[in-house]
């Protein structure tokens, strides 16, 4: 697990004035992720890991942690719209998966619920809810993957979750991840 200095958690927050920037994860260039927020947003995604890099399908864990900003308290329902999208090698261009028994691109009406849900299959995991201002860490969760994914599942995703509140826009963040046998 990794660990950073609150000093240098600080000085990332102050550098990213326009709240746009990527981070790539060493590996095969499986993995990343941008902040597509307004500067309005009271969420804000400040680390946010993927593991193993790519995703392996013959592996049946995938672990996840994730550090994120709220500049303001949020109360449930924050609601999540979820579009996945699946690149192609034809000219670059992806289709939009669709929502299918909760999975593919969906929306969910609170993610407060959904994490607390995931909380009581992992101990690990901790929500608070309402959201209050301050930074939120959710140290490393694995997810278990299972063992009958088709391999015709490898490829190129671009994931985008959309966040909102009652106040209207809460955040948004977009991943880009491969996932090989």
């Amino acid at each position: 697990m990794s660990h950073i200095k609150l000093g240098s958690l600080v000085t990332l927050i102050q550098k990213q004035t326009e709240r746009h920037f990527t981070l790539h994860l060493k590996g095969n260039a499986g993995f990343s992720w941008k902040s597509c927020n307004s500067a309005t947003d009271p969420l804000t995604v400040i680390s946010l890991t993927v593991e193993p890099d790519p995703i392996v399908l013959s592996k049946e864990n995938l672990t996840l942690s994730l550090i994120v900003n709220s500049t303001k308290q949020l109360s449930p329902p924050i609601p999540m719209a979820l579009t996945i999208e699946r690149k192609t090698g034809f000219f670059g261009l992806s289709f939009k998966i669709p929502c299918v028994n909760n999975l593919g691109s969906c929306t969910t009406a609170d993610v407060c619920e959904m994490c607390l849900q995931y909380q009581k299959q992992n101990q690990n995991l901790s929500c608070e809810c309402p959201f209050k201002v301050g930074l939120h860490t959710f140290p490393k969760t694995t997810i278990l993957l299972g063992k009958d994914i088709p391999n015709s599942f490898t490829g190129g995703y671009k994931i985008k979750a959309d966040f909102t509140s009652k106040e209207g826009h809460a955040g948004c963040v977009q991943l880009e991840i491969k996932i090989v046998k």
